[in-house]
């Protein structure tokens, strides 16, 4: 009878034993998930409330009006027209323009197509493309 009593003891405090243990692995691997989740949308946070709007392009004079409709101050750092060689605007240093107010650029552009199709990339590396007829 002690054989039994001490086998069954001895399973019970096995399964106790692998019960911890899981409830142990599980409660680590979802922390550290969710602390890569909340890392990862803390990193994007500056690319998502990014938001550079087209206002207004001058053809004879090429200008362009960009207004902030975003929540974090950005800027262009170059752009790109689709089809054309080298960069239309390109400033590494550019200073962000803050959220509601807008800015005037000028692009290095000589007699440019009816329509033009932009790629820019912004201070914190988001590519935004713009089409203008």
């Amino acid at each position: 009878m002690k054989t039994g009593g001490i086998s069954y003891v001895a399973g019970v405090l096995l399964v106790l034993a692998v019960t911890i243990s899981t409830i142990a692995l599980y409660t680590t691997v979802v922390g550290f998930q969710s602390q890569t989740i909340l890392s990862l949308s803390a990193l994007d946070i500056r690319r998502a409330s990014e938001s550079l709007v087209i206002v207004e392009y001058h053809r004879p004079t090429s200008t362009l009006v960009v207004y902030n409709n975003g929540l974090i101050p950005t800027c262009f750092v170059e752009i790109t027209v689709a089809g054309m060689m080298g960069a239309a605007y390109s400033n590494p240093n550019c200073t962000p323009i803050p959220p509601n107010k807008a800015t005037t650029l000028t692009l290095g552009l000589i007699n440019p197509p009816q329509k033009l199709t932009l790629i820019a990339r912004t201070i914190h590396n988001k590519i935004l493309t713009y089409t203008i007829s």
